[in-house]
């Protein structure tokens, strides 16, 4: 699990979306993903689940039972139109 801390005004979900790619990951699920992020983890070729709800654990056994499809567009607005964060915590 990679937390979201980023706390930055512009940018913060691209600079989540690094982390993610630099960690090695090669998937991600995530409750909600903007456009900006979304668009960087697809560039490097980022499986991406949306819509998670819940403890680590039982997303995961979600995960494992088939609950999650790939995702071909954002969930979120970003920032400009939320004051969430563009990614949220990814597991």
């Amino acid at each position: 699990m990679i937390k979201n801390q980023e706390q930055l005004n512009q940018g913060a979900g691209i600079q989540t979306a690094k982390k993610i790619i630099d960690s090695g990951a090669d998937m991600i699920i995530t409750g909600s993903c903007g456009p900006k992020a979304f668009r960087v983890l697809k560039e490097a070729n980022m499986d991406i689940s949306l819509n998670a709800v819940g403890r680590v654990i039982d997303v995961i056994q979600q995960y494992k039972n088939g609950i999650f499809s790939k995702a071909s567009k954002p969930n979120s607005m970003g920032r400009e139109k939320t004051e969430s964060s563009e990614c949220a915590d990814a597991i």
